[in-house]
């Protein structure tokens, strides 16, 4: 009985040092036989520089329709924006709309604020347009440079000039969580600003 055991106890010590000693050779082995690590592919940007549009595929959607139609021809990355624009306005429009993905849709849009861009040729055009959107029925921020007809919303006439009806809206006022728009009123010799309450924001 003895001798089994001490037979038992020696054959798991053997067993235990093969183990350890495979152990060891494979990581010997493995060390010297490893490949240089490639190294991380780093895709994230530093760039700081804010993202700039893509260059479109499509400019013309035919029926006369084309991008850069209120910018002076011109759209995308050739249009650099400048100081300028206007806060705090009301002004209904009916545009056909390509967004980013060149979908077209038809909107009726209330702008309150826009920017401005300069040409190669240093002409002042219309940049970035913020309003409510009717569709989305949420505050939506569109390209002049992508609005390929704009109507008058009131009047449902075309506008042949976006920068002239932009600066030519009527002014707003918010107060107790509401947006007035400002009207000037001229009656006989009296000259006066009327409120009322803008319908959507």
């Amino acid at each position: 009985m003895i001798y089994w055991t001490v037979m038992a106890v020696l054959g798991l010590i053997a067993f235990g040092v093969i183990g350890w000693v495979g152990i060891i050779i494979y990581a010997a082995v493995a060390t010297i036989f490893e490949k240089e690590p490639k190294p991380a592919k780093v895709t994230g940007s530093y760039d700081r520089r804010p993202a700039r549009d893509k260059a479109p595929t499509r400019v013309d959607y035919g029926n006369g329709l084309r991008l850069g139609r209120y910018t002076a021809g011109v759209y995308g990355d050739a249009l650099r924006q400048v100081d300028g624009g206007k806060k705090n306005i009301f002004s209904r429009l009916v545009i056909t709309y390509a967004d980013a993905q060149e979908d077209l849709t038809a909107r009726t849009i209330d702008v309150q604020s826009y920017t401005l861009a300069a040409t190669p040729d240093g002409e002042i055009v219309p940049f970035n347009l913020t309003a409510f959107c009717e569709l989305r029925q949420a505050q939506r921020n569109f390209r002049a440079d992508r609005i390929l007809l704009a109507a008058d919303g009131a009047t449902g006439s075309d506008l042949a000039d976006l920068l002239g009806a932009l600066k030519t809206a009527p002014n707003t006022v918010s107060f107790d969580r509401k947006t007035a728009i400002v009207q000037n009123v001229t009656t006989g010799d009296v000259e006066m600003e009327y409120q009322f309450r803008a319908p959507n924001f």
